[in-house]
């Protein structure tokens, strides 16, 4: 498997463990019978990383986005307690054994970039992203 599928797989897996109960998680929103809340791990985008000559080092950026989407209903509840466990598992001392340390990959930061509304099949959810941002040597 490629760093891509590795990361992808490392981030989906650990949420998925620590989910809040009754929080579900999919790799995607393209399907309407996604029950909420849930949390969507996106694909993992990869960067090469190059010296001030324009030379790759062999490092890559690795990003990956993480959405927390909640019925609107019930959204600024739902949406602190989805965010709140994305952030607190990803930065927790087991994620960087689990994480980080096994797949050789260096925490860089955990960014909420913001929340919009979203509609769904014809119902109005809430979403919110974060950033993952790591660091392959």
């Amino acid at each position: 498997m490629g760093i891509r599928q590795n990361v992808f797989k490392a981030v989906f897996n650990l949420l998925d463990t620590n989910k809040p109960s009754g929080w579900n998680i999919r790799a995607s929103l393209n399907n309407y019978d996604s029950t909420f809340p849930t949390l969507v791990v996106n694909k993992a985008l990869v960067e090469d990383e190059r010296d001030t000559h324009g030379k790759a080092t062999g490092a890559k950026n690795v990003s990956i986005v993480i959405e927390v989407v909640t019925h609107i209903k019930s959204a600024p509840e739902k949406m602190d307690e989805g965010k709140d466990n994305v952030h607190e598992t990803l930065t927790a001392d087991s994620s960087f054994n689990s994480l980080y340390t096994s797949n050789d990959l260096t925490f860089v930061s955990l960014t909420d970039i913001g929340e919009a509304e979203r509609d769904i099949n014809g119902q109005i959810y809430r979403s919110s992203r974060m950033v993952l941002r790591l660091l392959k040597a």
